[in-house]
């Protein structure tokens, strides 16, 4: 058995690094040492190894696997956490944040996209799911979407059951309890169905996955909670995962983070709002200044005089940066006035169309669906025969709520390319959503049969820089054993 002794400096520091850059958790202070020395014994076992050196040497023989992160992560995060946590933040986000929010929806577009990064056991994401149904008497009217997410399956598990023990309610009043959960006796309580279904419980690497993206529902969110993870990763993971979460949410959208993480947020789109002894941050609007035009050119005036093809993609490949940076309403600004005199008849210039493909994931990641719809059927229109036209249409239609039309677009996709893996899975979802369990799961293996035909590390065309391997790992998780269908 390995002590502080045995475990020599370099193996220490090899495994920090190596955690660190898996799953961007920090070890540096010698508390933070002593507390990943004591769980490096069991982390060895979970690996079949008798010690700390003999494990790390395993995990050396070759990149690391999603499945080997998973037992990292199972052992290495934290799953302290409880109903209304926070009651200063919950508090201000019940009195101050949503009827302001769903004041300015109500009426008019009526949804809300909320994500909890890191949401451990659930209790969060439940317990914004406990305030939205007290603030909203119309819910069922409303399209309400609260993604949850976390890289740790075991505590995702628990999550999707439902059921809690005391400890989970130390900081919630007995009467909400009694309204919200049911007593199952031994003192465990089931959380009520319809807050349930208002939850959507997902694996996310805030480290290595990619967000925003249409794939995994990360995109134009109205609110985002980063709570008591952010102090566990390093300097540069910190400024990496807010530029993504900041690029994540729509303008005027709002970031909640612990009061001890707030000194690590630094984002020039993000504005810290005060109130009482809380900071929020809040994505300004694009200022005036910065809305400048990305590249400077006139539109044309007849989409036959567009410019010679080398200076065009030039200016495509420009674009795609801004997109890349997050600059949404930049681009949508620009590609707006641009593209709508020629909204009609795209297919007279490819480079049209990869330009309305970019408006539609920009109007996409600023949560505007119907103008992205726009669009992206526009574009489809102009390419009818693209396959990935018909699968961002498919996902678009999904995020309204449009599920059969959804169906019917993902299908074109897959009758154009039998071989889009992308295609297989999101009509394998939108089967099981429907309640088609046998064609669901056909669909799920048919994913998985093209996906062993890759290398795990190959991307998959339409997934948003979403790897044949990371695909394989999330189907497996939304269906344990699968796997052992595929031909």
């Amino acid at each position: 058995m390995d002590h502080r002794g045995a475990i020599s400096d370099p193996t220490l520091l090899e495994f920090t690094l190596l955690i660190k850059d898996h799953l961007g958790l920090n070890y540096e202070t010698d508390h933070q040492k002593k507390d990943l020395e004591a769980k490096l014994l069991p982390i060895s076992q979970a690996f079949g190894c008798r010690t700390p050196t003999e494990c790390l040497a395993l995990l050396k023989k070759a990149p690391l696997s999603k499945d080997q992160i998973k037992t990292l992560a199972q052992y290495l995060t934290i799953g302290e956490t409880y109903f209304f946590r926070d009651k200063n933040l919950f508090g201000i986000l019940e009195d101050r944040i949503l009827p302001k929010l769903i004041a300015a929806k109500s009426g008019r577009d009526q949804q809300l996209r909320i994500w909890s990064a890191a949401c451990c056991t659930g209790e969060e994401p439940y317990s914004i799911a406990i305030l939205l149904h007290k603030l909203i008497p119309n819910l069922s009217e409303w399209r309400v979407s609260i993604l949850a997410t976390d890289i740790n399956p075991a505590f995702l598990e628990k999550a999707e059951v439902g059921v809690y023990g005391e400890w989970s309610f130390r900081s919630m009043p007995v009467k909400l309890r009694a309204k919200y959960f049911t007593d199952q006796g031994q003192h465990k309580y089931r959380i009520d169905p319809k807050i349930q279904e208002l939850v959507t419980f997902k694996t996310l690497n805030l480290i290595e996955d990619t967000y925003p993206s249409l794939t995994n529902e990360t995109n134009g969110m109205d609110l985002i909670f980063c709570n008591n993870v952010l102090i566990y990763f390093s300097e540069a993971t910190i400024t990496q995962v807010i530029k993504q979460l900041a690029s994540s949410l729509v303008e005027n959208g709002w970031l909640f983070v612990s009061a001890v993480e707030v000194p690590l947020i630094h984002d020039s789109r993000l504005t810290t709002r005060f109130f009482d002894d809380a900071h929020l941050f809040q994505k300004s609007p694009t200022p005036a200044d910065q809305s400048k035009p990305i590249v400077k050119q006139s539109p044309p005036k007849e989409p036959a005089k567009q410019p010679a093809h080398a200076p065009k993609r030039s200016r495509l490949d420009t674009l795609k940066r801004a997109f890349e940076n997050g600059e949404y309403q930049r681009l949508v600004v620009e590609l707006e006035k641009q593209l709508e005199p020629f909204a009609k008849h795209l297919e007279k210039n490819a480079e049209l169309i990869d330009e309305a493909i970019l408006l539609t994931k920009a109007y996409a990641n600023q949560g505007q669906l119907q103008q992205a719809r726009f669009w992206c059927e526009h574009a489809i229109a102009a390419n009818k025969l693209d396959p990935l036209l018909h699968l961002l249409h498919a996902s678009i239609l999904e995020e309204l709520s449009l599920k059969e039309e959804a169906v019917q677009a993902v299908r074109k996709s897959l009758f154009l390319d039998q071989n889009l893996a992308m295609a297989h899975f999101q009509l394998a979802h939108l089967l099981q959503l429907a309640g088609a369990r046998d064609e669901s799961q056909k669909c799920y293996r048919n994913t998985l049969n093209l996906l062993k035909k890759m290398s795990e590390e190959e991307l998959l065309p339409g997934a948003d820089g979403m790897t044949a391997g990371r695909l394989s790992e999330i189907i497996k998780a939304i269906h344990q054993g699968i796997n052992t269908y595929a031909d």
